[in-house]
């Protein structure tokens, strides 16, 4: 069985492939397939919906290329402010224009928090993660990061991923993308992700 990501973020696909690199299955994008790059309206109001739009379009992909053997591995993400009502939530690429880049949305966040006391720039990342198995079953598992906006941005360290250079995480105190492998493994997606790793090995050997 072979893994595909739903995405053609290369910072989502790089976590991904950290946090799930012990699968005795090959994790591939898109590209790596032949398939190219699939986009898929995400015209979902919820990060579950978009998830699923994603994990089917890039299924059905597979399947009408007769790729044999293929689970689908889809991740929709955001960060929600307090302060500001949520957002961005599900338009976190959006969120500072169609076409901004990682250092736009950063400057994007941080002016939109200006002014804005400690205790009131709460926050938090969430993700909804679906797998869709060969055979077309589908599994659903979510995780959550609780903390705040900084003031001040680090060096990101993921692209494509900005979010992660504001977050200070209440659990450890220190920023997002500042997080040592031991402390990664507690976070939303890698607590997602290690669900993701039971269910497939739970089923991999139905493909085998």
């Amino acid at each position: 069985m072979r893994l595909l990501l739903a995405t053609n973020n290369p910072g989502k696909i790089a976590q991904i492939r950290e946090t799930l690199h012990d699968l005795p299955c090959e994790i591939v994008s898109s590209s790596e397939l032949g398939l190219g790059i699939i986009d898929v309206e995400e015209s979902g109001s919820t990060l579950e919906e978009n998830a699923r739009l994603k994990a089917r379009g890039f299924f059905h992909a597979a399947q009408t290329a007769e790729l044999k053997d293929i689970a689908v591995l889809a991740d929709d993400g955001g960060l929600q402010i307090d302060t500001l009502n949520g957002e961005p939530g599900i338009y976190a690429r959006r969120w500072a224009g169609e076409d901004a880049t990682d250092e736009e949305i950063i400057a994007y966040a941080l002016k939109g928090m200006e002014g804005i006391p400690l205790d009131k720039r709460t926050a938090r990342f969430s993700v909804y993660q679906v797998l869709i198995l060969p055979d077309g079953q589908e599994h659903a598992v979510t995780g959550t990061t609780e903390g705040a906006i900084v003031e001040n941005a680090v060096k990101n360290k993921y692209p494509g991923l900005p979010y992660g250079a504001l977050l200070l995480v209440s659990r450890f105190g220190k920023v997002y993308d500042e997080l040592n492998p031991d402390e990664q493994v507690h976070t939303h997606r890698a607590v997602a992700l290690n669900q993701i790793r039971a269910i497939i090995l739970q089923n991999i050997a139905r493909y085998a």
